[in-house]
């Protein structure tokens, strides 16, 4: 009998080492629920940062850290394989990730002030929208597949 609520679950979250999202923050919650994380971020900083701390609470073998980006469909498919190849199967995937025209770097930080969206550039709605909607979509798909398998 399980004695973590998440106890022998597998999840893969996106974002996961993030400190400016939510991508840390569920990460060590669902290890300190007992699951076992594979981490997949773009930022390797933040990803070694988060892992650390993660491994701080759940031991060595509570997390997996994956360098990458949602929006390579290759990045999407190597994330799925190699969580199954370390930790044996998947339950939960977490597609967190995201982003916005400010946290790319493509628009200036203009808090309390009014925007259009008219001022936005078409490079930085494609990647806001590769972020946050394509690679939700390539994620899924991937990670689809296995969950089926395992019923």
């Amino acid at each position: 009998m399980a004695t973590q609520a998440l106890e022998g679950k597998v999840v893969l979250v996106t974002g996961a080492g993030s400190p400016i999202g939510l991508g840390r923050h569920m990460t060590m919650a669902l290890v300190g629920a007992g699951a076992r994380v594979a981490m997949l971020d773009k930022n390797a900083a933040w990803l070694e940062q988060t892992l650390a701390e993660a491994r701080s609470v759940g031991g060595a073998a509570c997390a997996h850290p994956i360098g990458g980006d949602i929006t390579n469909p290759a990045d999407a498919e190597r994330a799925v394989a190699e969580t199954l190849k370390h930790f044996g199967k998947l339950h939960v995937l977490i597609n967190n990730a995201g982003t916005s025209p400010t946290a790319e770097g493509l628009m200036p930080d203009v808090r309390g002030q009014v925007t259009h969206f008219w001022d936005l550039t078409p490079e930085a709605w494609m990647r806001v929208i590769a972020v946050n909607f394509t690679g939700a979509f390539l994620m899924s798909r991937v990670a689809v597949r296995p969950m089926l398998d395992q019923k």
